[in-house]
Order: C-alpha cells, then sequence, then structure tokens
C-alpha cells in the first residue's frame, strides 16, 4: 500500500497470555499494512509478552512499564505513538481485516474529520458466540452525544484519531470511562464520522466496568466534576450527562442487587 499513512495502535497488556494471539492475528491480518503496534507490558506474570516477542515483526514495539494502570500505560503509547493517525485495542479483543483500512479511509477522504469510528460486534468471552451489534449513528461535533451517553457516537476505544489533534492524555486517576473523558476532553471542538462497516469484534464477560460498580460511578462522579469546574464546557451538557449517569448507575446497581447504594445514589446524586 505505497504512501498509506502510518496507524499507530496502542495497546496496554497484563496477564493477557490466553488472548494475545488471537489478539496478534487479527493486527498482522491487516489489509492496511502500514502500522506499529504499541504493546505496553504491565508487569505481566505470565508468558503474554514472552509469545509476542516471538513474533518476528518489526512493526511490534514492547514496551516494559510498572502496573500503574489502564490509562498510565496508555499515555505512554501514546509518547512513543509515530503515526498520523492513532487508535486503541485492548488486549482481548481483535480487529477485523478491514477495521484499520475503513477507518482510514474516512480521515484520508476529509481533512475536517478528526475522529473515525465504526460498528462493533459484541461476543461472549471466547469470540465464538455473536450477542449483538453496536452501530454508531453520529455525525459531527460529538459533544452533544458524549455528554448524553446515548451510545451514538461511543461504544468504547473504538475512535481512530488524527494523532495531531490530541491536546490531553488519559486522566490517570480514572478507572472506568476514561476513554469517554479521553474523547470529550480532545474533541470539544472535534468533527466526528463513522462507518456502518465493523472495526472491532469485542470480549464480553472477561472485562467490564460493569463488574466494579463502585469504580464506575467513581469515574463518572470525577469527570463529572472535571466537567463542572470546565469553563469551557458547555453547563447545560454537563447537566445532562449527570443526569444520565445517575441514571444510568441507579438501575445497575438495582439490577445487581444493590438496593442501599442505589436508593443512596438516588437520593443524594454525585457528590463532590
Amino acid at each position: 500500500m505505497p504512501n498509506s499513512p502510518l496507524i499507530s495502535i496502542i495497546t496496554p497488556v497484563y496477564n493477557g497470555e490466553a488472548y494475545l494471539p488471537e489478539t496478534c492475528a487479527s493486527v498482522l491480518a491487516q489489509t492496511h499494512s502500514n502500522f506499529e503496534w504499541i504493546v505496553i507490558d504491565n508487569c505481566s506474570n505470565d508468558r503474554g509478552i514472552d509469545i509476542l516477542r516471538r513474533v518476528n515483526d518489526p512493526r511490534i514495539k514492547h514496551v516494559s512499564e510498572n502496573r500503574k494502570g489502564v490509562s498510565y500505560a496508555r499515555n505512554r503509547g501514546l509518547g512513543i505513538a509515530q503515526g498520523k493517525y492513532l487508535c486503541l485495542l485492548d488486549a482481548d479483543d481483535r480487529l477485523p481485516a478491514e477495521s484499520l483500512a475503513v477507518r482510514c479511509a474516512l480521515l484520508e477522504s476529509d481533512e475536517t474529520i478528526d475522529c473515525a469510528d465504526g460498528s462493533v460486534n459484541v461476543y461472549d468471552a471466547t469470540l465464538t458466540k455473536k450477542i449483538r451489534q453496536h452501530i454508531p449513528n453520529w455525525t459531527g461535533n460529538p459533544t452533544e452525544s458524549l455528554l448524553n451517553l446515548d451510545g451514538r457516537s461511543f461504544f468504547g476505544p473504538t475512535w481512530m484519531m488524527r494523532r495531531d489533534k490530541l491536546a490531553h492524555g488519559f486522566d490517570v486517576n480514572l478507572t472506568h470511562v476514561e476513554d469517554l473523558y479521553f474523547y470529550i476532553q480532545n474533541f470539544q471542538n472535534g468533527n466526528y464520522a463513522c462507518t456502518r462497516e465493523v472495526v472491532l469484534d469485542y470480549r464480553s464477560g472477561n472485562r467490564s466496568a460493569m463488574s466494579n460498580l463502585e469504580g464506575l460511578e467513581a469515574g463518572y462522579r470525577r469527570v463529572l466534576n472535571n466537567m463542572r469546574e470546565n469553563a469551557d464546557m458547555d453547563q447545560k451538557l454537563v447537566s445532562i450527562f449527570g443526569s444520565r449517569a445517575k441514571s444510568i448507575m441507579v438501575k445497575s446497581y438495582l439490577k445487581a442487587g444493590k438496593i442501599a447504594s442505589a436508593s443512596r445514589l438516588s437520593t443524594v446524586g454525585f457528590k463532590s
């Protein structure tokens, strides 16, 4: 693919031995071959990184890092990345063969597009049974959609972004919704586009924000408070974000049988 832009893929890993071979195979099978895959190992104690080191491909860059969390690891990757475009990939998910190509084509087709997204196939924990498909449905500035938590522009780390548009790294104090806040911070004045083509095979059941509801609530609270203090943010949209996050958390607590937590949040809401 002559003169094709370099794309940087960032993947933090902690004990990914069970998944990395499949993830690696999906990266190496990309039809857009001009990429660098930056894999940041967070002090794993399994053989996952050893497996990758045996793959003889100069496009794979291995970085060892103390275990300081996914946001810190992604920031390390951001500091290394050289690509015109950048995307994220979790160590247990899989890229369909056209994933890089279709998002890159959107960005290359229009210089005013800052971030490109696509559909997601959600699978079970073995990546064999398809559960559902997420299809984004938004065009233009993504802020309203992101703060409405409506899912029309946000599933998770599925965006491909112009690296030169990134002014903020990941908030290292966040363990949940860190990718959502990263998008909000960097593309408050950005332009979003999406394709219906599938750009990610997502493995559910292995890890989920919903498995740690207290951490998710803390993440929403921190993001909400940060945005309340940001004079550049539309505070009406920030208020909507707070109401939507509260509703999501109350329903999630009720579904998990955590009645006291649901009642507390329903009564007092998010506090600083």
